[in-house]
């Protein structure tokens, strides 16, 4: 009774424990790769496209070296492409509740709203989490 009773009771835990792990360990691949992702995107926007171009060009050249950071871009210029930017950033500032993915959601939405130039900004940004 007591063996499946910690049974019951690591069975129930182990889930948890394993899910809050890869959890954190793809939040840490996304925060080292946000500077590279906010260099990529201010060399884009300064070169002339949109945030959502820039974003998606972003989300292919950051591929192979932050894979998990690539999806999220990825999935943020399909969400803009079927609604609108700002509330792709909205999406993506719930999926990854960091404080700095929130920073550059912030400064993207800002740009697109206000019609801004945001790669200054970003290239400040991207020094500041370096």
């Amino acid at each position: 009774l007591v063996g499946g009773l910690v049974l019951g009771v690591f069975g129930f835990a182990l889930p948890r424990v394993v899910v809050s792990g890869q959890a954190s360990s793809r939040s840490e691949a996304i925060v080292a790769g946000l500077p590279t992702l906010m260099d990529t995107l201010g060399i884009s926007l300064s070169a002339g496209a949109g945030i959502t171009d820039a974003i998606r060009d972003s989300g292919e050249t950051l591929r192979k070296g932050y894979p998990d950071l690539a999806a999220e871009m990825r999935l943020v210029a399909k969400q803009a492409d079927l609604r609108s930017l700002d509330h792709a950033l909205d999406q993506m500032r719930y999926r990854l509740p960091l404080p700095e993915v929130a920073n550059l959601a912030f400064l993207l939405s800002q740009g697109d709203r206000l019609g801004t130039d945001v790669a200054p900004g970003l290239i400040d940004l991207s020094d500041s989490y370096r």
